[in-house]
């Protein structure tokens, strides 16, 4: 389940706040169109599981004409993002475009959707807001967590929302929202922004916020080795009451045995806690053996964490493997998880939001469907399974998608759906302005009332 991180940007373009590339250049996109179509419907797993989805005639056809006379690289992403879109699958996606030099002011939003629309059949209006910044920038300092940005440019958000929805890749809507909180202030590198918002007192406040500037390929090394040596991937501490905490960021950073030695590290410590919270949200998944490995801390004999299946290339049949629980050949062979060093027997608690994603789903859900592990979140995950290929194009722009389909271990998709909180707690913006945290006091409270469970005695019952 290794996917392209969250850090790459995921891009937006065309719109009318987002100017032009530093360098406009021609390319050839109907190139790239065709090239993606053919690539992705030979390929793509999901093509023979989500019947009638997409058409790839026609979305072909629809998007032709645009990509013929589409010469700049703003043109042409705009018609590639629009197709990987329509996909509807989490991990297809634009990743990259050679020539737009895109970046984003260091500010985290949280976008909510009103429960109700103003006329039937439309979209509820959206709010977003400033979940945190960069308080080392002077301006961004002054930004408080918890303010409404209103407009971006004198662009209204709900406006602009509306546009990226279009061109946000994801299979559930909570995901599509996290995709366009990411991609609001994104543009061309070293501009500047003016945000309209509303601060948490009902103040109304603008700024104006320059974009980074577009680093260099040498900047960008010297970038990752610092985020190398300062990121801490498990962070983990004890409660007051006792209870174990483990802040776990990722299931992919720098290489598997680093990142699970750091899983392990944080458990060692904590085996003796009476109850543990592990904190996934934020968490975009990775290794597909570090996910299964993680999850063998805390069960007492061998579990399906989930079952993938792998269309045939070109196709319309699933590839069969073996099975190593049964050692039969099967279509859909599990991800096995075994009993690994100390188990951990006491409750466990997970918690989770809509950027808990790939094998964050696989690790949480798969620990749900077998009772060893209360789900506490403000959303259902972001729905998205499967391992991941990217293809260059023409071009050297970068797509990627699904090519194995992933299903929980009770039969349901976690494309489309997600993994569903046993408690679902609701944020209010006031709480980020407050610094209040709602998921961890509601999973202290589970721990406290016995909601969450010991792991039973070795019976079977896995």
């Amino acid at each position: 389940m290794r996917y392209f991180p969250a850090v790459l940007a995921v891009f937006v373009f065309a719109g009318p706040t987002l100017g032009h590339a530093q360098e406009p250049r021609k390319v050839d996109c109907h190139k790239d169109l065709r090239k993606a179509v053919e690539f992705i419907d030979a390929q793509w797993s999901f093509k023979i599981f989500k019947p009638g989805a997409v058409d790839f005639d026609e979305a072909y056809r629809e998007l032709q004409w645009e990509a013929r006379n589409a010469e700049t690289p703003e043109a042409c992403a705009d018609v590639l993002a629009r197709f990987m879109a329509q996909l509807g699958d989490g991990h297809s996606r634009l990743q990259y475009f050679p020539g737009l030099e895109y970046s984003a002011p260091a500010i985290e939003l949280r976008s909510q959707r009103e429960r109700l629309s103003s006329r039937p059949g439309e979209k509820a209006r959206v709010h977003v807001y400033v979940f945190s910044r960069d308080t080392t920038d002077d301006v961004l300092r002054t930004i408080l967590p918890g303010s409404e940005i209103l407009a971006v440019n004198g662009e209204p958000v709900d406006e602009r929302y509306r546009f990226m929805e279009e061109r946000a890749a994801g299979s559930t809507p909570q995901w599509i929202d996290y995709m366009c909180d990411r991609q609001l202030l994104l543009g061309p590198a070293g501009l500047e922004v003016e945000l309209s918002m509303r601060e948490p007192s009902g103040s109304p406040k603008t700024v104006v916020v320059t974009r980074p500037p577009y680093l260099s390929e040498d900047e960008r090394e010297r970038e990752d080795e610092i985020y190398e040596d300062t990121f801490q991937v498990a962070v983990w501490e004890r409660l007051e009451g006792g209870w174990g905490y483990l802040q776990y960021k990722s299931f992919a950073f720098k290489n598997y045995d680093y990142t699970i030695d750091a899983f392990d590290d944080a458990i060692d410590d904590l085996i003796d806690t009476p109850g543990l919270i592990i904190d996934l949200r934020g968490n975009g998944g990775g290794y597909v053996d570090a996910m299964a490995d993680a999850a063998g801390r805390f069960v007492d004999e061998r579990f399906a964490v989930e079952y993938f299946q792998v269309r045939a290339p070109g196709q319309e049949t699933v590839i069969e493997y073996l099975d190593p629980l049964t050692q039969k050949g099967t279509t859909r062979p599990p991800v096995v998880s075994k009993p690994r060093k100390d188990i951990y027997v006491q409750p466990l608690v997970i918690l989770i939001d809509h950027r808990c994603f790939s094998a964050c789903e696989g690790f949480s859900g798969g620990l749900q469907s077998i009772g060893r592990a209360l789900v506490v979140g403000n959303s259902a995950s972001g729905g998205g399974s499967g391992w991941v290929a990217g293809i260059r194009l023409p071009s050297r722009a970068i797509i990627s998608f699904s090519w194995t389909v992933a299903w929980r271990p009770d039969g349901t998709q976690i494309e489309g759906n997600g993994v569903v909180p046993d408690i679902l707690v609701r944020e209010r913006p006031r709480d980020w302005a407050s610094g209040r945290d709602r998921v961890l006091e509601r999973a202290i409270r589970a721990l406290q009332q016995g909601e969450a469970k010991p792991l039973a005695s070795a019976s079977g019952t896995h």
